[in-house]
């Protein structure tokens, strides 16, 4: 099948799917009388009523010993045993094995939470979230899911939780066992197939701001919603005020971006108004990563207005450092630091904006950090690299000084040497504003921001994808080929990478399709990238 026109994308053969990537345990369910201790000492209104009644009945134990006249022995076993437990030990170890517990299994709610703690021993190795058993179509092909545990496993969490929502939309109660089968085989394939074309990129993660007031019932159904899919409601945001919902990481912008669009369509936005979207990359990116802010504020069709934080003096406009480490991700090696990006708005529920084709300006912007940011990780690595991150940093600088050349030639030198980084909105508002309205007046300033970004990706995305493929003894040889079929020519690596490498930079767009674990198709197509 060949690639879809101007998208480049990676496609990997079958065999390579499982290719070294460790297994995780999956966070353990509630069981037995603990499990049933912890639940009831789940949130702060419960673990009141609970120790509240607890006390009760252990001063109610002790006083109808005195009344009854019971044996000196009863009565202090009662008064130094049962009413310091009752009172203070259970309440302590309740609470105690409740934080234990994960995060999106607390914000389920008594009724789904007493249905998994009946049901704990079949499903305590169950990878997916565990809210997602609460479905009628995963609850009833459970055992088809869990099948595929050791699949599952190898998983980031941002990929579990996105493979939950593909298959709570795809899996009806009244489907037969093999089309379950079926659709189950290909959701996995799909997303694994996504997270190992990721490698050598830099996990990333998000935190969806959707506005909505912390206390109130339309937060209350929204967080029993996504904690379904493992995902974590929030108020304690630094940005904007209201709900926040803290996206898991995973290894490719593509599954983050399913994530994402399942949200919406399960209602959590209000309609007719964007949703802005923090992006997550692991890894220190320091000031220059305002570079990848510019990139796609410079290019996308969209004229932008970038609003300030609501609180006068806030840290973070466009870039700022993660306030706490990053989740680890499977496959990939822990790192004690993130930059978060600022600028990106998810447009899908404004129906004149994702009609006009911007549904899926969060999936470019996505694209856009993930693989920018892999490229100035390596720059910032030093000589002691691989021959990958040689490329990558040899990338970063030809786009870095394609993009600082035009903002000089529209007068925006003194924009772009501003620092950005941790910077208060309030320093850095007038360099945001003369940057959005010189793009507005200037055509040419965007489509050389276009052109710099797109090359950029491009031979990111070739980089990535022969690194990976040219194992020892493996791929020798490069198939280049037009789309219309006019060319088709087997050369050796090096000539056709050299070839793909001046066809990119001469404006052409890259599909990569690997067809055999040894052949590696690239097909240049349409020269112009439409956002």
């Amino acid at each position: 099948m060949p690639p879809v026109p101007g998208r480049a994308g990676i496609h990997l053969p079958r065999e390579e799917r499982h290719h070294r990537q460790p297994v995780t345990a999956p966070a353990p369910l509630p069981t037995g009388p603990g499990g049933l201790l912890a639940l009831c000492f789940l949130g702060t209104a419960r673990a009141a009523l609970t120790a509240t009644v607890l006390g009760v009945v252990c001063l109610g134990l002790w006083v109808a010993g005195l009344v009854l006249a019971a044996p000196p022995g009863l009565m202090l076993f009662l008064g130094l045993v049962v009413l310091p437990v009752g009172v203070l030990g259970l309440p302590v170890t309740g609470v105690l094995l409740g934080q234990r517990l994960p995060a999106d299994y607390r914000q389920l709610g008594l009724r789904p939470q007493l249905h998994l703690w009946l049901n704990g021993p079949r499903l305590r190795r169950w990878a997916l979230p565990p809210g997602a058993w609460m479905e009628p179509g995963l609850r009833r092909y459970a055992p088809l899911i869990i099948a595929h545990e050791r699949r599952l496993a190898r998983l980031s969490r941002g990929a579990r939780a996105a493979l939950a929502a593909e298959l709570i939309r795809s899996l009806p109660p009244a489907l037969s066992g093999a089309d379950a089968a079926a659709s189950i085989e290909e959701a996995l394939s799909r997303i694994e197939r996504w997270e190992l074309a990721a490698d050598g990129l830099p996990p990333v993660g998000a935190k969806l701001y959707l506005g909505h007031d912390p206390l109130s019932r339309r937060a209350t159904r929204v967080r029993r919603t996504v904690s379904r899919l493992g995902i974590i409601s929030d108020r304690l945001n630094y940005f904007w005020r209201g709900q926040v919902l803290l996206l898991p990481p995973a290894r490719s912008y593509r599954t983050l971006a399913l994530l994402i669009d399942a949200l919406v369509d399960l209602g959590v936005a209000d309609p007719g108004r964007p949703l802005p979207l923090q992006i997550t990359v692991q890894g220190d990116l320091e000031d220059e990563a305002k570079w990848i802010a510019f990139a796609q504020l410079l290019a996308s069709g969209l004229d932008l207005s970038l609003a300030g934080p609501e609180r006068a003096g806030d840290e973070g406009n466009i870039i700022a450092r993660g306030r706490v480490s990053p989740e680890p991700v499977p496959g990939v090696p822990p790192g004690p630091s993130r930059t978060d990006f600022l600028f990106s708005l998810v447009w899908s529920p404004v129906p004149e904006l994702a009609a006009a084709g911007y549904a899926d300006q969060h999936t470019r912007d996505l694209r856009v950090v993930q693989h920018l940011a892999a490229a100035l990780l390596a720059a910032r690595a030093g000589r002691r690299t691989g021959a990958l991150e040689r490329r990558l940093a040899a990338i970063w600088r030809e786009f870095v000084t394609a993009l600082s050349a035009a903002c000089a030639d529209w007068g925006l030198t003194e924009v772009v040497q501003a620092r950005y980084l941790d910077e208060p909105f309030v320093a850095v508002q007038p360099y945001l504003g003369a940057l959005l309205s010189r793009k507005a007046a200037a055509p040419d300033l965007v489509a050389a921001a276009r052109r710099a970004r797109d090359q950029a990706l491009a031979l990111t995305e070739l980089a990535l994808a022969v690194h990976r493929l040219a194992a020892p003894g493996g791929l020798r040889y490069l198939r280049v080929g037009w789309i219309d079929g006019r060319e088709d020519v087997r050369r050796r690596l090096s000539r056709g990478l050299k070839r793909v490498r001046r066809a990119i930079r001469a404006g052409a767009r890259v599909a990569l399709l690997t067809r055999s674990g040894e052949t590696l198709t690239v097909l240049l197509d349409a020269p112009d990238s439409p956002r």
